[in-house]
């Protein structure tokens, strides 16, 4: 089972108006991901597209987050393992819908 939120940005770091931009972006795509993950039925074009934006936006933007502040290493490497974990589980839930 996939968390269904990200971790919080750690409190001790002073975030720029960038990062917490940055950070909500993430936040609201992973949560409209995880949800189609919930749902009994899902169209495998809405599953590509979620795939989509976690490879082509969500990892470049966590990966320009995790240059910008090395307090920020840590819970970059979570996020990213979070990201990992439902791009996998999308992937796999498209590809069983295609071959029923």
């Amino acid at each position: 089972m996939i968390p269904q939120t990200l971790p919080v940005l750690p409190g001790f770091v002073q975030c720029s108006p960038n990062i917490l931009l940055a950070h909500d972006t993430l936040n609201n795509t992973y949560r409209q991901a995880v949800r189609l993950v919930n749902q009994e039925e899902t169209d495998p074009l809405q599953l590509t597209f979620h795939l989509n934006v976690i490879k082509d936006d969500a990892v470049p933007l966590l990966e320009a987050m995790e240059h910008s502040s090395l307090e920020l290493s840590e819970w970059t490497r979570q996020v990213a393992t979070q990201l990992s974990q439902l791009f996998h589980t999308l992937s796999n839930y498209r590809d069983n819908i295609q071959n029923q």
